[in-house]
């Protein structure tokens, strides 16, 4: 009986990387060190000198390459940052960096391949293929994962808590803290990704990532039940719509976090069953009037129109120059 049991040959979907100490040959006006910041704990990119350096290339072909050099460097540069412990593995689309055993990373890379497939085949002609692998930063205790993202935030202010963000910094990259692999965090930040080329506002940013999150995992966070609908009758107001249009209130501390990505998955299920007129929608929304022109475009109809069908009559319409009340 035992011989018709066989091992499954399973292919392996990454490799180990060795650290990297050099690049290839600079430009004599270009040094590595002045790509970044001075006295931070990590390697943050200075993106005044990055832009500064890469215009003064002659050749896209030699930028690109130097690019894709500098991302090695830096990404193996990190890795020493964070500690001995830690490996780079690589894989198809993805560089990890992780104190995580090479079973863990087998799983990871697996999980994160089939949902970069996913994702990129749902959202079709919306997404952008990477030209380099994307980093992807797992670090192994929470004040370090909070001292390294905290770069990316205002100097002062209260935020909510994080599981895992996507940066879009000079080279985009993840960073998760060490937990039990959430797919869904990892589908909701790939998502980010995979449209961070386009300016849109960030309720359809989080809408989309929310609602592909929900496609991937089956599972629903953000499901507006009754009792959530009253919430948020009771919560929004003339001003409260304006902080959601302007993307302030994602990063509140309190229950208005929670209630903008409710209505941002709402709002953007709701377009999105229009298929056509919604990609065109996404392609063009910016975010500076919150989407408002692109979607009196392609659907012929304002934000307040929608706004108006959920919570009836008020002053819904997004307002850019009350904006600068919200976001400093």
């Amino acid at each position: 009986m035992l011989g018709f049991f066989k091992k499954r040959n399973t292919v392996k979907q990454y490799e180990k990387l060795e650290l990297i100490n050099d690049l290839p040959e600079l430009p004599s006006s270009v040094e590595y060190s002045s790509f970044f910041k001075k006295d931070e704990p990590f390697l943050y990119f200075n993106r005044k000198k990055v832009k500064q350096a890469f215009d003064s290339f002659n050749e896209e072909q030699l930028a690109d390459s130097i690019y894709e050099s500098i991302q090695s460097r830096w990404v193996s540069d990190i890795c020493r940052q964070l500690g001995k412990s830690y490996s780079i593995y690589q894989s198809q689309h993805f560089q990890l960096v992780t104190c995580e055993n090479e079973k863990y990373v087998g799983s990871f890379v697996r999980s994160m391949e089939n949902i970069h497939q996913r994702i990129s085949k749902a959202l079709g002609s919306i997404y952008v293929e990477y030209e380099t692998r994307l980093p992807i930063f797992i670090i192994d205790n929470n004040e370090s994962y909070y001292q390294y993202i905290g770069n990316f935030y205002p100097e002062e202010g209260t935020f909510a808590q994080s599981s895992g963000v996507f940066l879009r910094d000079v080279i985009p990259h993840f960073v998760f803290p060490k937990n039990d692999y959430a797919i869904s965090v990892a589908s909701h930040e790939l998502t980010h990704a995979l449209v961070s080329h386009l300016e849109i506002p960030l309720w359809l940013n989080e809408g989309l990532a929310v609602n592909m999150e929900t496609v991937i995992t089956g599972f629903n966070p953000f499901r507006l039940s009754q009792q959530k609908h009253q919430k948020h009758e009771d919560f929004w107001g003339e001003d409260e719509i304006q902080e959601f249009w302007s993307g302030s209130s994602f990063s509140r501390p309190d229950e208005a976090n929670e209630l903008s990505y409710q209505l941002a998955q709402l709002i953007t299920r709701t377009l999105a069953e229009n298929h056509n007129a919604f990609y065109a929608f996404v392609n063009d929304a910016h975010y500076s009037d919150s989407g408002e022109k692109a979607l009196n475009t392609h659907y012929g109809i304002g934000l307040a129109d929608i706004i108006e069908n959920v919570f009836g009559e008020g002053d819904w319409t997004p307002a850019p120059k009350k904006w600068k009340d919200f976001t400093g």
